[in-house]
């Protein structure tokens, strides 16, 4: 059986693979495998694909795996809206390479626009430390994820996958062996693009213009809820710490002070609709009480979302009537 060896003081010799009939199951229930184990129960690499071909909207609902990040890359364009743990972390259309992680325990439901094709990768914590150490020559960090890329599309990426889709045809002795190593090709692309492998990372440029726009896109569309500085950070692929760092570089504050600053322009806009009253506004833009909502909006703009209600009213009312006038 073959190994993934490691150097690291904590790592131990964690068998990758295991010998399978065929080299990839073909799924019955969407990102489901019934090859999740070898003979002891210990979590091993699968690889699955999935096809559906029904046309109309429909939703699809993961199973919750304890011991496995579940890789999804897409092999043809669809539409896709898909929620992490009932949060939206992407919505539109998607094509050939997009991927999405869903790590253990995750709850991942999509609901998909149209026929979809896909092949799943299931990789065991352990072999992910393996492949680090292996990879790094050092000890995993306690805290390193395999990160979710929300549907990014990476064209590498999607040609290992349809590689392994190839696969489903291979026989022999060497089938297996084929189809896992392109699976651990696959999962060195992902751990590359993450970028964060290398503690020394001096990077000082702040975050690229297409995370910078997924991280704003994401918090837009997610004023409403209760969104953490990891679900953020998870949204573009980086750390939570980096992402932190590379924001404040780019934006000129932290993900939260910006975020709160979206929150109150919006609630300003609510605020112009006298049949909401001030805790509805406040529950719309993500505060769970109008206390805490006033607290926050009176240290950013001075005054009580109130009085600020008052005064804006003041000021529309005698400028409509400077307009009548004018007219």
């Amino acid at each position: 059986m073959s190994t993934y060896g490691s150097s690291g003081a904590s790592a131990q010799r964690y068998p990758l693979y295991r010998r399978m009939g065929t080299p990839i199951e073909v799924e019955a229930v969407w990102r489901g495998s019934n090859h999740l184990t070898d003979k002891l129960q210990r979590p091993v690499l699968a690889v699955g694909r999935w096809s559906s071909q029904r046309e109309n909207p429909h939703e699809l609902r993961a199973p919750s795996l304890s011991e496995h990040y579940t890789i999804e890359v897409l092999l043809e364009k669809t539409r896709v809206d898909c929620y992490r743990d009932g949060i939206r972390i992407a919505t539109g259309n998607v094509g050939f390479g997009a991927t999405q992680i869903a790590a253990p325990r995750q709850l991942v439901t999509c609901q998909f626009s149209g026929a979809s094709e896909a092949i799943h990768v299931f990789i065991p914590r352990a072999v992910l430390v393996a492949a680090y150490e292996d990879a790094t020559q050092r000890s995993c960090p306690a805290g390193f994820e395999l990160r979710d890329p929300c549907f990014a599309i990476d064209e590498p990426i999607g040609r290992l996958a349809h590689a392994l889709a190839d696969t489903t045809t291979l026989t022999g002795p060497c089938a297996s062996l084929h189809s896992e190593s392109l699976a651990i090709a696959l999962l060195a692309r992902l751990m590359t693009l993450q970028g964060d492998m290398d503690s020394h990372d001096t990077r000082k440029g702040g975050l690229p213009a297409w995370r910078q726009r997924r991280a704003v896109e994401f918090m837009e569309a997610n004023l409403g809820q209760q969104i953490t500085l990891q679900d953020i950070a998870e949204h573009t692929g980086l750390s939570r710490m980096h992402f932190a760092s590379q924001f404040k570089l780019a934006i000129g504050m932290t993900p939260h002070v910006f975020l709160i600053h979206r929150r109150l322009e919006r609630a300003k806009k609510l605020l112009l609709d006298h049949e909401l009253s001030l805790v509805q506004v406040a529950f719309e833009v993500g505060f769970q009480s109008q206390s805490h909502f006033t607290t926050v909006f009176r240290r950013f703009t001075g005054m009580t979302p109130g009085r600020w209600r008052a005064q804006t009213s003041v000021g529309v009312t005698l400028l409509d009537e400077l307009e009548s006038a004018i007219a």
